[in-house]
């Protein structure tokens, strides 16, 4: 089975429409997917050219409660700085579920909190957009 055949089986159809937004996005931007093994919560990292190197910024998991996001912010402050990651937590900071987040090691976020939200959605995607461009 597929992922996105098991997001489609375990998440909300808006959950899965973002999936395909995230996965599009990686190949606009000249990404690749990196996919894990795990059967129980099937899942892919998105890695961005960065440098000329490609760097890990994104994981999205198919899980039975539904889609889980996470930032690698570990990768992100090695790969950009502190400031653009700053930049990146601005724009994330529209998103509640979201707000001072980023912190740590990986920031987490269900798909479910914000894909109900067109401003939540648009600004968790220019925080991506901040991430490549």
């Amino acid at each position: 089975m597929s992922f996105i055949e098991t997001a489609a089986n375990r998440c909300s159809a808006a959950e899965v429409s973002t999936i395909r937004r995230l996965l599009a996005h990686i190949q606009q931007h000249g990404g690749e997917l990196r996919w894990g093994s795990s059967p129980q919560n099937p899942g892919v990292g998105g890695w961005y050219p960065v440098d000329g190197e490609r760097r890990p910024v994104w994981r999205l998991y198919a899980k039975n409660s539904g889609a889980q996001f996470q930032f690698d912010i570990a990768s992100l402050r090695a790969a950009f700085g502190a400031a653009r990651v700053d930049a990146i937590s601005a724009q994330l900071d529209a998103v509640p579920t979201m707000k001072g987040k980023l912190t740590g090691a990986l920031a987490t976020l269900s798909l479910r909190d914000i894909v109900s939200d067109v401003q939540q959605e648009a600004a968790f995607f220019a925080a991506l957009d901040v991430v490549v461009n």
